[in-house]
């Protein structure tokens, strides 16, 4: 994003306070974070990360922003949640809603507690989700802070590791018999999310999925094996597509 570009986007979503924020942040190298305050709330974003690119996305360029998505929400688990860009859109949207964050990088997890930690809706889990308890090896795809991903630890030789966390641990930690909205965006793990112990995406009324290539192959047959089999419909909006339970949602 060049600059004059980055200050119409701003000012057209948030205003003044979107014209101070790119004046005193984007313009200015003299700290390592820009420090963003377009709510009660300031965040954070790290200079010299994919944190501003991430930002981007979801506050400028609005990716999940999805007309069908509800007017409220109660629960949502945002899987993949990086540091907390994402958890603090839908904050916004939805002020009462429980959201639960899960990030499995550790560096990531530690900002997604510094912007998110003062909204008591907000909970964090650090952890990958995934179809099963096990150890998973970590891994960072390319240089940007956005791009790990982990993968079965059959070898145990990368000490770099994270325990995994399933959706169903997390259904019964919050005790849900319903979940309004699911954010996946981790990585690739969706092709072994869904290979196996899918049941859960039954009590889903609400999932934005984002795929992924892993060795240039596709992440999204098992998913869309799943969905096969299911009353979902489907909206595609930029690299994320939305699927919406009609036999939850209808009721």
């Amino acid at each position: 994003m060049n600059k004059l570009n980055g200050l119409i986007k701003c000012i057209k979503k948030f205003g003044f306070s979107g014209l101070l924020f790119f004046l005193k942040n984007k313009l200015s190298r003299s700290t390592k974070y820009y420090l963003i305050k377009v709510s009660d709330h300031p965040f954070f974003l790290r200079r010299n990360t994919s944190d501003f690119l991430v930002f981007e996305e979801i506050f400028l360029d609005s990716q999940y922003e999805f007309n069908a998505l509800p007017k409220d929400a109660k629960y949502l688990i945002d899987a993949g949640a990086n540091v907390g860009l994402s958890a603090l859109f839908f904050q916004r949207k939805y002020p009462d809603a429980e959201i639960i964050c899960i990030e499995p990088e550790d560096k990531n997890y530690r900002q997604l507690v510094i912007n998110t930690g003062h909204y008591e809706t907000v909970s964090h889990i650090n952890g990958a989700l995934w179809n099963k308890k096990t150890n998973l090896s970590l891994h960072q795809d390319n240089k940007a802070e956005w791009s790990f991903s982990v993968q079965a630890n059959l070898s145990n030789k990368n000490t770099n590791t994270v325990q995994s966390i399933t959706m169903q641990d997390v259904i019964a930690r919050w005790d849900m018999d319903i979940i309004d909205i699911v954010k996946l965006d981790i990585e690739g793990g969706e092709k072994d999310l869904f290979s196996s112990d899918y049941e859960w995406i039954k009590k889903v009324k609400y999932l934005i999925i984002e795929f992924h290539q892993i060795d240039g192959q596709d992440t999204s047959g098992n998913f869309k094996n799943v969905m096969e089999k299911l009353n979902f419909i489907k909206y595609s909006q930029r690299q994320n597509e939305l699927y919406v339970n009609l036999d939850l949602v209808n009721k």
